[in-house]
């Protein structure tokens, strides 16, 4: 059988060389890459497939280019590029992509719950349920209550303490509004998933992060099953 080794063009092997470089330590966050005239000496490469290299990280939000001043790391993970990968990941017409992002999320928020139980004060527990109060007058407003409910979900990941976990939160942002959107079309599906909000709060009020953690799986599983039940279901044999 033959093997068939696939080519890599100077501008991918640039491109994988760099982020080594960055994900190793060689690049530190904050700092600046080596000049332009450098990194050619460095790779043995021309100025054009360097620069096409520099500008896809850049669009990936790895480096940040500053004309006249050169290429630096940045200093955080852009949530916007992170967003703008998974895209393509999510199309509504997959039901199993849908099933992967509410899996995903319940792992996600289940880990946010938990460590929110052991993080959040007495102030930030009042100010989360004044919030919620806000989302029974916009059950009839879809698009307003998406907002809400993300923003609850978000400040949960803010309070929780780990900036991974927030980043990651936020990075799924658009895609959760826009489940919600698609699978809470009445008043009363939005009205029970605030109902779903406030016993996911009084679990976090108890400070037990296990009870936190399951309330947190619990909330998730309405979603999982409206994925299931719009998924055709595909009958093996005649």
């Amino acid at each position: 059988m033959s093997v068939t080794i696939k080519s890599v063009s100077v501008v991918d092997a640039v491109e994988q060389h760099l982020k080594q470089q960055i994900a190793t330590g060689k690049f530190q966050p904050g700092h600046q890459l080596p000049s332009e005239r450098e990194l050619q000496a460095e790779l043995g490469v021309s100025r054009l497939p360097l620069r096409e290299a520099l500008a896809r990280l850049q669009a990936l939000g790895l480096i940040r280019i500053r004309h006249g001043k050169g290429a630096f790391v940045e200093k955080e993970v852009s949530t916007s590029a992170l967003s703008d990968v998974l895209i393509t990941l999510f199309n509504h017409q997959d039901q199993n992509r849908l099933r992967d992002l509410v899996e995903a999320r319940g792992l996600l928020e289940s880990e946010i719950t938990a460590l929110a139980s052991q993080q959040a004060t007495v102030a930030q527990l009042d100010a989360l349920e004044k919030s919620l109060q806000e989302h029974v007058a916009a059950v009839e407003d879809p698009n307003l209550f998406a907002d809400l409910d993300y923003a609850f979900h978000h400040e949960l990941a803010t309070i929780a303490g780990n900036s991974f976990l927030l980043l990651m939160h936020e990075a799924l942002g658009p895609h959760i509004r826009s489940f919600l959107l698609t699978y809470s079309q009445s008043s009363e599906e939005r009205l029970k998933a605030h109902q779903r909000n406030l016993a996911l709060l009084h679990a976090i009020r108890s400070g037990d992060p296990k009870l936190a953690s399951q309330r947190a799986r619990e909330h998730l599983q309405p979603c999982l099953k409206s994925v299931a039940a719009s998924t055709p279901k595909v009958h093996a044999g005649p």
